[in-house]
């Protein structure tokens, strides 16, 4: 019996494999995009469920021990840590102790100019090879705003 705050999830994962089906067809059959677009309607309810899940469990996690970090079971593993930098330069000091700041310096190829090196020579500049980068297909909701 579900108590009030438990998460219900139902999936009927034939209904699925139907969607899926008929949302192949979108080349050629326009009433595919329906499809499709109930697929993602399902998508954003089950992300939702699993950040409700991820708050839920966080809360409760500091709440047992202000330390966690993680956990691991038999069939998913939890962890918790943090991203980005640690530390923060605000501007203010005018000398900076070598002890604290590496100083780094970087290269960045320049696309555009490198376009335009192509389009008027025919060929890349010495020393640059063009990278075959792989395509691949999003699928995204249309948003109405």
């Amino acid at each position: 019996m579900a108590r009030s705050g438990d998460v219900i999830v139902k999936i009927n994962t034939a209904d699925i494999l139907k969607l899926e089906k008929d949302g192949e067809t979108i080349l050629f059959n326009q009433g595919a995009e329906e499809a499709i677009a109930k697929l993602l309607e399902l998508k954003h309810e089950v992300d939702g469920a699993l950040d409700y899940l991820a708050s839920s469990i966080e809360r409760q996690a500091l709440e047992y021990n202000p330390n966690f970090t993680g956990l691991k079971g038999d069939l998913i593993k939890i962890n918790y840590s943090a991203s980005g930098a640690k530390y923060k330069d605000l501007g203010t000091v005018r000398r900076r102790c070598e002890k604290f700041w590496t100083k780094k310096v970087s290269w960045q190829l320049n696309s555009k100019a490198v376009d335009e090196f192509v389009a008027r020579r025919g060929n890349l500049p010495k020393g640059i090879v063009e990278i075959h980068r792989k395509k691949s297909i999003r699928i995204s909701e249309v948003n109405h705003d």
